[in-house]
């Protein structure tokens, strides 16, 4: 069922995504696919995450209704040991903003 008010909405593929066991010092990548299901064009101004480890990139254009766009994750592990398990904040014009999607992953030492 779509979206019935006015404005712009985010619909996500997924929300969450696990890179599972990875070796410190290992660079990954992963898209958070979504569309806008609302009714007016979607802009997305911000997205944050709280460790210098990670890098977000969104589209920069308005995404218009129906259309599909990604949400690209940047992570290095090189700092990191452990279960790591963080946030990022989309900030949007959309009616469900601020939005969080979630990673995590098991960062083994390195031999």
């Amino acid at each position: 069922m779509g979206f019935q008010g006015a404005g712009a909405k985010f619909k996500f593929e997924e929300t969450r995504f696990n890179f599972g066991s990875i070796t410190q010092g290992d660079v990954i990548t992963h898209e958070y696919t979504f569309v806008n299901e609302g009714n007016e064009p979607l802009i997305i101004s911000e997205a944050k995450v709280a460790c210098t480890c990670s890098k977000i990139s969104f589209p920069s254009q308005p995404i218009m209704p129906g259309e599909k766009s990604a949400i690209k994750l940047v992570y290095d592990s090189k700092g990191a040991i452990g279960r790591q398990d963080r946030n990022i904040t989309i900030i949007s014009n959309a009616v469900n903003s601020p939005f969080e999607l979630h990673f995590k992953s098991n960062v083994k030492k390195k031999d």
